[in-house]
């Protein structure tokens, strides 16, 4: 089938009309318009420019700009077409009023932008949870009031955090992160994925309707092959999804798959830290490889002013050429009219670039696309213990994120860990802890640490000798390290001590009760405030140079029927039969000696 020679308008484009109505009124025709600028495009906010003939230095004013047609705030509808036949191009609301004056001419700039631009005021923080990408994009359009039309998404996000983002950016970095596409128009948000095999809304053709052009093959942008990989610390692997070929009906005779041995990249990686899932990983490597292929050809066409192509569209380039002839994806649509003439101008292709890296281009981890990153650290409040998962996390929430909700679960940074070894020390609820985050992603937080403050006050008073270090546990555990006394001291909170004393030279182990046992340079002191009982269940052996007994009141000793006893000016000792042996002199003495 023959491309059409001429632009597919309904009257003849020989004489442009237009309507500009605010606040639902048409504004006068008597009111001079140098120039109309209409903008849209993929993933940005459209917005229109109006300059207007206005000012007369005679008067010493600026008559339109006094009226009331062009205040801020107020709803903007603009139409295009032909002889009369004009259709709507742009609705939204007026947020800027200039004047100008220069040499050549004093004149009004109106400058308007879609509804949807309440979006990008206010950077938030907000923490969501059990929720994929698509209830991320509803929950903020429906909270502002617009409208929307939303491909559903099935990745289940566990946690996600927007921090210190506006709502556009936080969701813009989301859908662009799972390959898919904002289409902004009349107050209406469309998420989805580009249909890459539409037919064509427009056949353009070198010699007959294209008017100004410009195409570049760039073979810098294409890969041949895209990976993603996140660590898994639940199976302590690396997770790894391979991008599929997006399916494209695709321009030029060069394939991107050719252009990319140009380079000769084997394998582009995206990696994280953090864990992401097997179906983020491969949303995000297809998502990457989706972006170089619309890379491949990107370029500018111009020709008569046409209402018909939409950001997202297919439109055709013919007779530029078998290396750019075929379907291109329209980018930008941009729609001017001035001296009495409209044209439209297409962008075609998409950057590879992420959302992310557009927005904050010098930061690192913003050459992931994954969210909007965090700087720095932040503190958090400990909410929970118990980690449903078994992952030995603690929930904290982060206030000024959220100050009424429980947060995110964390991993902890702890002195040493390992398989059934480590140390394992919780915070308390209630806590204050400062938390990192993992490649700033604020969605992967790690707890660096616990803190102290005049109202969660440590349990050691600070100096600048600082000779106390330790550990004193919620009901008052105490492990203290002294450098003073080169000590150590183990307490519990009823008053049993275990100490370690270099300088007093000294090991001593103490209760509540007055009970100790001490050894020092001196010998081993053992003291009971009522009994002491030594039991053994074999053999005691008590050995030395000289064994000194010296009970205050009685003195026994028995074994198996035969019994000594001792006590003050007598002494006894019974048994079945007595053995007295002596290799020298025996001796037996007393005021009188009685034998049988």
């Amino acid at each position: 089938m023959p491309i059409s020679r001429t632009i597919p308008v309904a009257k003849t484009p020989d004489v442009i009309t237009y309507n500009i109505l605010t606040g639902g009124n048409e504004i006068p025709k008597s009111i001079g318009i140098i120039q109309i600028d209409i903008h849209k495009e993929i993933n940005k906010i459209p917005y229109a420019k109006i300059r207007i003939c206005d000012g007369d230095p005679s008067s010493e004013d600026f008559p339109i700009s006094n009226e009331d047609y062009f205040i801020p705030g107020k709803e903007v509808e603009i139409k295009l077409g032909y002889r009369s036949d004009n259709i709507s191009l742009f609705k939204g609301i007026i947020t800027s009023h200039s004047n100008r004056i220069s040499k050549s001419r004093t004149e009004l700039i109106v400058e308007c932008k879609d509804k949807a631009v309440k979006l990008t005021i206010g950077r938030k923080s907000k923490h969501y949870e059990n929720i994929t990408d698509s209830d991320i994009a509803e929950d903020i359009i429906g909270q502002s009031g617009l409208t929307s039309d939303i491909e559903s998404t099935s990745t289940l996000h566990t946690e996600l955090i927007q921090y210190n983002a506006t709502d556009w950016d936080f969701m813009l970095s989301r859908i662009d992160f799972s390959g898919r596409i904002c289409l902004v128009s009349d107050g209406k948000i469309t998420i989805k994925k580009p249909d890459f095999t539409a037919a064509s809304v427009l056949d353009l053709l070198y010699g007959a309707t294209i008017i100004e052009y410009q195409a570049e093959i760039n073979s810098r942008s294409q890969l041949n092959e895209v990976s993603a990989l996140s660590w898994d610390y639940s199976s302590q692997t690396v997770n790894e999804e391979t991008a599929n070929e997006p399916q494209f009906n695709d321009a030029g005779n060069i394939p991107g798959s050719d252009l990319a041995d140009v380079i000769g990249l084997d394998n582009y990686k995206l990696t994280h830290s953090g864990k992401l899932s097997p179906e983020e990983l491969k949303e995000w490597a297809n998502a990457k490889m989706q972006k170089s292929r619309l890379a491949k050809i990107r370029g500018y066409v111009k020709f008569q002013g046409f209402h018909g192509v939409l950001p997202g569209d297919i439109i055709s380039l013919n007779g530029v050429g078998e290396r750019f002839n075929g379907p291109v994806f329209a980018n930008s649509i941009h729609h001017e009219l001035s001296d009495g003439d409209w044209i439209t101008e297409v962008k075609f292709g998409l950057s590879e670039e992420w959302f992310t890296e557009i927005i904050n281009p010098y930061h690192p981890s913003a050459q992931k696309g994954i969210n909007p990153s965090v700087q720095g650290l932040q503190i958090g409040k400990v909410t929970d213990l118990e980690d449903p998962e078994g992952e030995f996390r603690v929930k904290v929430k982060l206030p000024v994120v959220s100050n009424d909700e429980e947060g995110i679960w964390m991993r902890i940074a702890t002195l040493d860990a390992g398989k059934d070894r480590g140390t394992f020390f919780r915070p308390e609820i209630d806590d204050e802890v400062i938390v990192g985050f993992i490649f700033n992603d604020p969605s992967h937080p790690v707890i660096l640490g616990m803190l102290h403050s005049s109202s969660l006050t440590a349990p050691l008073s600070a100096s600048n000798t600082n000779p106390e270090k330790g550990y004193v546990s919620r009901e008052q555990i105490k492990m203290i390290f002294n450098d003073e006394e080169k000590s150590y001291k183990l307490e519990t909170p009823g008053g049993k001590i275990f100490t370690l004393d270099d300088n007093g030279s000294i090991i001593k182990i103490e209760d509540e009760s007055g009970n100790s046992i001490k050894m020092e340079s001196s010998g081993v002191t053992i003291e009971s405030a009522s009994s002491l009982k030594i039991k053994a269940g074999s053999d005691i052996t008590i050995e030395g140079v000289n064994i000194t007994l010296k009970p205050s009141s009685q003195f026994s000793l028995s074994a198996s029927g035969s019994e000594l006893k001792a006590g003050p000016g007598s002494a006894e000792f019974k048994s079945a039969s007595i053995k007295i042996d002596g290799s020298g002199i025996t001796e037996i003495k007393g005021g009188i000696v009685k034998i049988n």
